[in-house]
């Protein structure tokens, strides 16, 4: 993190959580479980898709939150076509997509900060991800990375390189906001720091994988520095 970032043309943000103090000049937001309260979305299309298929769920509902649906086929069914099946997983979270609610907290914090220096980096693909962000009343995103957009998606650190590049920015400059350890990885091996959110992550994992973890962004505030 570079809390010293000098002279810029672009606004500097400061995000407090709690007591703690973080600078940057822009955040990137992931979708699902961080703005989106779409888990169960994903969890009943790919559990649809499961049964359809005969395959098992176990240890796998996890994977299917922060994988690309192709990548996430390739786990779970490697002797069928990937494309085929993530697109029929797609279809389901599109039904389901135009119903989507807010994760607590998110849409205050998210438009708290300036769009120009905003991203949002997601697993999903950019036809479910559009339609959940109008559904959210974020039609027009200032930067929008979906799995389409890349060839490696989360853990790798693509995704989060793509934005930062769209941003004109150094990884120093900015801030991830995750809700899995695959995001986070994603976003730490682009060279950012990350903030974790959620109940189900570890406080154990502060100070390694993410600067701090809250339970929901209702705890995370923006303001300019």
């Amino acid at each position: 993190m570079n809390n010293n970032l000098g002279t810029s043309e672009r606004t500097g943000i400061l995000l407090r959580i709690g007591t703690l103090e973080l600078r940057c000049r822009a955040v990137c937001f992931d979708l699902d479980g961080v703005l989106a309260d779409s888990h169960d979305h994903i969890d009943r299309a790919v559990t649809h898709w499961a049964a359809s298929r005969r395959i098992g769920m176990d240890n796998l509902a996890e994977a299917s939150r922060s994988l690309t649906d192709v990548e996430f086929v390739r786990m779970a069914a490697p002797h069928l076509d990937p494309e085929t099946e993530a697109g029929e997983i797609q279809r389901i979270e599109y039904e389901l997509a135009a119903d989507t609610p807010p994760m607590p907290g998110a849409l205050e914090l998210y438009r708290s900060v300036p769009k120009r220096a905003t991203a949002i980096v997601t697993s999903g693909s950019r036809h479910v991800v559009t339609r959940r962000l109008r559904s959210l009343g974020i039609p027009d995103p200032n930067i929008l990375i979906s799995a389409d957009d890349v060839t490696a998606g989360k853990p790798a650190p693509e995704p989060y390189r793509a934005a930062l590049r769209l941003l004109d920015i150094h990884p120093d400059d900015a801030i991830a906001i995750e809700d899995t350890i695959v995001g986070a990885t994603s976003a730490k091996a682009a060279g950012m720091s990350v903030i974790g959110v959620g109940e189900r992550l570890s406080r154990d994992w502060a100070g390694t994988l993410f600067e701090t973890c809250v339970p929901t962004l209702r705890h995370v505030t923006a303001a300019a520095a």
